[in-house]
């Protein structure tokens, strides 16, 4: 992910309970599509790996997911959706158990225990830190981190695993968190680029729709969509912007992970923080509006990262897609500021 001086490149070997569970995902569909036991097999061990490495499942904090195993105290909301999502869709295909549901359980109820009263969750806890005082604390604060980056997903897993359990307590959570977010759309908090936080917003969004059946999600869903839509490159791509340039990560300077966005208007796809959520996104948001112009943006953001897919006789890279894609260039592309996800960070 990082590549120094003499050409030699860095490997990321950290296990992350997130990625792991977005692999068991990829897998356990292409093993029903492909009707490849060998990829059902794999999925069934990611699954499995995602629950006894990553959650806790007994004492006072049950339910607290560690972020990684170079960061087994970290906690960070986003990364936990997206290693739950994957799960509760599993069951709601129904191809679960009991077992699943009550880790299922665990986490959202951690979750909802942690965050503010206005659904909103701070980015990040550390596991030594939670004590019974912080947590009050916690549950007191308003708009901790009002960012659809860290809370957006979070919400939306309520709200699927209120589909799964029938539990009101995560529908009430689900819905709140994402009115507070959308009470301040279009100015929520930044962390790589507005796109970004545009893109992140489309799945959770659709979500709410199809778990409330309340309409004000579908209007919101098209506000963001016809914003969004402001950014589409025409590769199909969306191309990174930040109106005023306020988006946190922009401004660091080679000690971590940096936006990709050095001006407004730069032929720059975010494959990681953006484009990357839109597929399921508009999937999901045709199948709870049934407008057909959400299903022609599924195949227009696959097509786009179909187009744009390594192929290469090195194994190691053969069929991925690294970091961002300059559309123009036909290219991939990396910020030299940026210390967290290079130019080929795959």
């Amino acid at each position: 992910s990082e590549i120094y001086t003499d050409g030699s490149q860095r490997f990321a070997d950290t296990v992350r309970g997130d990625c792991t569970g977005e692999a068991a995902w990829l897998y356990y569909l292409s093993g029903i599509y492909l009707q490849d036991e060998r990829y059902s097999k794999i999925s069934s061990h990611l699954f499995a790996s995602t629950i006894s490495d990553f959650v806790i499942m007994e004492g006072k904090h049950k339910g607290f997911v560690r972020w990684s195993n170079a960061a087994l105290e970290s906690n960070y909301g986003d990364d936990v959706a997206r290693m739950l999502m994957p799960l509760i869709l599993k069951n709601l295909l129904g191809d679960g158990d009991a077992e699943d549901v009550k880790v299922i359980e665990a986490v959202c109820d951690f979750h909802i225990k942690t965050s503010g009263k206005d659904g909103i969750r701070r980015s990040r806890f550390e596991l030594a830190e939670l004590s019974d005082e912080e947590i009050r604390i916690a549950n007191q604060e308003v708009l901790s981190c009002p960012s659809a980056h860290y809370n957006a997903y979070l919400h939306a897993t309520y709200l699927l695993a209120y589909k799964l359990t029938k539990k009101e307590d995560y529908l009430k959570f689900g819905l709140m968190g994402i009115d507070s977010l959308m009470d301040l759309y279009p100015n929520t908090q930044r962390e790589q680029s507005q796109t970004q936080e545009e893109a992140r917003l489309i799945l959770p969004l659709a979500i709410a729709l199809w778990a409330s059946k309340d309409q004000k999600y579908k209007k919101y869903l098209e506000e963001v969509y016809f914003d969004l839509l402001k950014r589409k490159h025409e590769s199909g791509a969306f191309l990174e912007w930040d109106e005023g340039y306020k988006a946190v990560m922009r401004h660091t300077k080679g000690d971590g992970e940096c936006s990709l966005l050095s001006e407004n208007g730069d032929s720059v796809a975010d494959l990681l923080y953006t484009n990357n959520w839109l597929g399921m996104g508009f999937i999901f948001a045709y199948i709870a509006s049934d407008d057909e112009k959400y299903l022609k943006e599924a195949e227009s953001i696959i097509n786009f990262f179909v187009e744009s897919q390594m192929i290469s006789k090195d194994k190691q890279i053969n069929g991925v897609w690294a970091r961002a894609f300059d559309p123009d260039l036909k290219e991939y592309f990396g910020s030299p500021a940026d210390k967290g996800g290079g130019p080929y960070c795959i």
